[in-house]
């Protein structure tokens, strides 16, 4: 697995809010860039093959679907990243230099 439980993340891949089998089944979908927390291995997603590993969101918990049974789609590992989140302290370096007139460049 390449994200733990816990771990926030953001979902790069497109949106499928609107898709007809989504709306069907009153799934909940991330939206594109939107943060989000993993909540477990979805390990027994039909879709764990050669295209998994799967993940469900602590966000998208709706209620179960009657004839599916489902409360979310599991996202695949390719469609995340995970979030990158500065210090206060390295975000006050950026503003500084911006304030003094130095050209600077983000910290990796």
């Amino acid at each position: 697995m390449k994200y733990r439980i816990g771990q926030k993340v953001v979902y790069i891949g497109p949106d499928f809010r609107g898709h007809w089998r989504a709306v069907l089944c009153r799934l909940w979908l991330p939206v594109p860039n939107g943060v989000y927390t993993i909540r477990a291995y979805a390990e027994d997603v039909f879709l764990n093959t050669k295209d998994g590993p799967f993940y469900w969101m602590e966000e998208g918990v709706s209620p179960l679907h009657s004839l599916t049974g489902l409360e979310q789609g599991a996202i695949n590992e390719y469609l995340l990243r995970p979030l990158q989140e500065r210090s206060t302290e390295a975000g006050m370096e950026i503003l500084r230099g911006i304030l003094d007139g130095k050209k600077v460049r983000e910290p990796a």
